[in-house]
């Protein structure tokens, strides 16, 4: 459901948008990107999906470890209560130190990277995915920039909380939030198959159509000329190395 749940992600952070209030495009574009990414996240409990294979056997072996305190697979990693808390307490701890402000942000890129191959907007390798979420956390934190954003919890409540939206539809569901820790309880709505073909043919381009339709009515953008502005805008107010 890699692509659904990044699609999700991104269609309840654009409607977010109007309630964060970001002054800038760039930091509206950067929020978008990480609710997207933060759709893929609750994953990171099983070996083998899309965030476990973002950096290769090193994110393998974080996905094992975190299976392991979670509970397994959807379980911990899918509460709509303490994921989201248990994210914000990591970020928030993430900011007092540059080291572990890397690797929050490195984090965060690496998902939003693997959220943009698993909707197919491109495609790059474990390797290169690393450099880039790498990289680009070092670049941030040296040039000053590297501080965990405020909205940055925010940020990771919205994507994972897309991400149980959508598991709750399907066979397997999420766990009861809370109650799972001493009842192993789920609720489920069993409307499709992970991976059917209704979830391919059907849900997926249902989701796709909400996105643009979102992105239409909080955005302002009513024509071609004003796409364009505002990409242009965008890309004057990016940071020039």
């Amino acid at each position: 459901m890699g692509y659904n749940h990044a699609t999700l992600a991104t269609g309840l952070g654009i409607l977010a948008l109007p309630a964060v209030q970001l002054p800038s495009i760039t930091s509206q574009v950067a929020w978008v990107l990480c609710c997207t990414g933060m759709g893929l996240f609750p994953d990171w409990d099983k070996d083998g999906s899309h965030v476990s294979r973002m950096w290769g056997w090193p994110s393998r072996m974080i996905a094992r470890a975190i299976n392991a305190l979670s509970g397994g697979h959807r379980w911990g990693t899918h509460d709509v209560v303490l994921c989201p808390l248990v994210c914000a307490a990591l970020l928030t701890l993430a900011a007092r130190h540059p080291l572990s402000q890397i690797a929050a942000i490195a984090v965060c890129i690496g998902l939003a990277v693997r959220a943009c191959i698993a909707k197919r907007l491109w495609r790059v390798g474990e390797v290169m995915t690393a450099a880039i979420s790498w990289g680009g956390a070092w670049l941030l934190v040296r040039d000053g920039h590297g501080a965990v954003v405020d909205w940055l919890p925010a940020a990771a409540a919205v994507g994972i909380v897309a991400h149980a939206l959508g598991d709750v539809l399907t066979e397997e569901g999420v766990p009861v939030p809370v109650v799972w820790l001493w009842r192993k309880q789920r609720v489920h709505l069993e409307l499709f198959v992970t991976n059917s073909a209704v979830e391919r043919r059907v849900v997926a381009p249902v989701l796709s159509v909400l996105v643009v339709l979102a992105a239409y009515q909080v955005s302002g953008i009513r024509s071609w000329d004003g796409l364009w502005d505002a990409l242009a805008h965008l890309g004057r107010s990016l940071p020039v190395a």
